[in-house]
């Protein structure tokens, strides 16, 4: 344990990459949480109907997560022994799927909005709202895509204040422009929530040409010509797809696990599905800094793991997992001292806000579990390659011991919905109990550049 105390180039090393993650992230959730408190401002219905068109929205980043995912691990390990030719290809096989599934869920976005919200709920006015927002905001998917991809590219080298600043501009822009739109400032059309959607669409477009702007005149080693981006043979995609497939599998079947939750959320009540709503602007700000701990662990891990150094690798791993453990006690705490106060600065009915206030007690207790299961799975397992079992282990808690949670709570037992949520943190705790085990048997190392390339 002391050893922790005094190693100054990890601690110095994984600060320069955590701390310009979690400014991005933050800031993210901090605009995120402003749109919704402005989008609360309108009411249950409107918060509601944003919060399920968003789902569209929520399950495309978790795919290009998984995606870009494999990217992450690949490019850390690359780098660690300088391999830039194979980042380039490893950027245009990430590119090619991203933008590929983006034109799916765009696809989707603008032809069937309303059928996709009726999985969800039955409320029509919701329905309405959320149609007419998910194909405003759908257009911007295809931009995502490909800011997504080349900000992991850069994160898996260490290069992550590029991302940062762009992402903090574009987001910065989002904010201004929902305020604006959603209230009628500025000389600019009140639109209710059609004016986030908007907001979100002008943002994402200008975060994507900054992006490429940034990368290509500051000349990064992800700058790439067209020619070397789709360099790439069939055996190293295939490798690749080896990684990558099982992040996305994972991504998509949690996502999908994670959606049933809404839908079983929003089918207690309107309200119940706002409380999550409300509550998950904290969570998400709240996640903020464990995410970077964890992505940025994930980072040095990987750079070890490439550079043949599996014992430091190992360690670095460990130390991952003591600072998600402190983070989260601390950030715990901190989430339950304002449950209190945060659910007073929303229009929203008082059963509402007292639903809001237990989730939030039982966010700040869950957290360092949930903090530690993102860090095993995500920064430990996932930068060693070993993305099977990380997605078996993911996959499975979700739906085998979450959904029938949920679905017990919800329409068994008929618990508002902290309790539902309650039930569900099971999932958690049964993940962390075999992501902990894996992690110390050290299967979860393998060297993927050290074949490839």
């Amino acid at each position: 344990m002391m050893k922790l105390t005094i190693d100054r180039p990890y601690y110095s090393s994984l600060l320069k990459i955590a701390i310009p993650i979690a400014i991005q992230n933050g800031i993210n959730a901090l605009l995120n949480m402003l749109d919704v408190l402005m989008i609360g401002q309108l009411g249950e219905t409107s918060v509601a109907a944003v919060a399920l068109a968003n789902q569209v929205g929520f399950l495309l980043m978790l795919t290009l997560f998984g995606i870009t995912s494999g990217a992450v691990v690949f490019t850390a390990q690359f780098w660690g022994k300088q391999d830039v030719p194979s980042i380039h290809k490893v950027l245009g096989i990430c590119l090619v799927l991203a933008l590929s599934v983006a034109c799916a869920f765009v696809l989707v976005a603008e032809i069937i909005p309303s059928g996709v919200l009726s999985l969800y709920t039955q409320d029509q006015a919701v329905i309405a709202l959320g149609a007419n927002y998910l194909q405003i905001a759908g257009l911007s998917y295809l931009f995502s895509s490909v800011s997504v991809s080349f900000s992991s590219v850069l994160k898996g080298m260490g290069q992550v204040r590029l991302p940062m600043a762009v992402s903090v501009t574009a987001l910065s822009l989002k904010a201004f422009l929902s305020y604006a739109l959603i209230f009628g400032y500025f000389g600019l059309p009140a639109l209710g929530i059609m004016g986030g959607a908007v907001g979100t669409l002008v943002a994402r477009v200008l975060e994507c040409g900054l992006m490429l702007l940034a990368v290509y005149l500051r000349r990064t080693p992800a700058a790439a010509h067209p020619r070397e981006l789709l360099g790439f043979s069939r055996g190293f995609a295939v490798s690749y797809l080896k990684v990558a497939m099982p992040v996305v599998i994972n991504e998509i079947l949690w996502a999908t696990g994670i959606s049933i939750y809404s839908a079983i959320y929003a089918h207690i009540s309107t309200g119940a599905i706002a409380a999550m709503n409300v509550a998950s602007s904290i969570d998400n700000l709240a996640f903020v800094a464990l995410m970077a701990s964890a992505d940025a662990g994930g980072v040095l891990t990987g750079h070890r793991i490439g550079a043949g150094d599996e014992q430091t690798a190992y360690q670095y791993a460990r130390r991952s997992l003591i600072n998600a453990a402190i983070l989260g006690w601390i950030i715990g705490a901190m989430v339950i001292s304002i449950s209190g106060v945060y659910p007073d600065l929303y229009q929203i009915e008082p059963e509402v806000r007292e639903y809001v206030r237990n989730i939030l007690i039982i966010l700040g207790l869950a957290i360092w579990v949930r903090g530690s299961n993102y860090t095993l799975v995500v920064g430990i397992m996932r930068a060693g390659g070993d993305t099977r079992v990380s997605a078996l282990i993911d996959v499975s808690t979700v739906w085998l011991v979450g959904i029938p949670m949920a679905l017990a709570g919800a329409y068994l037992f008929h618990l508002p919905i902290w309790g539902v949520y309650l039930m569900v943190m099971a999932d958690e705790v049964t993940k962390y109990l075999f992501c902990l085990r894996r992690f110390f048997t050290r299967r979860w190392i393998h060297n993927l550049a050290g074949s490839e390339g």
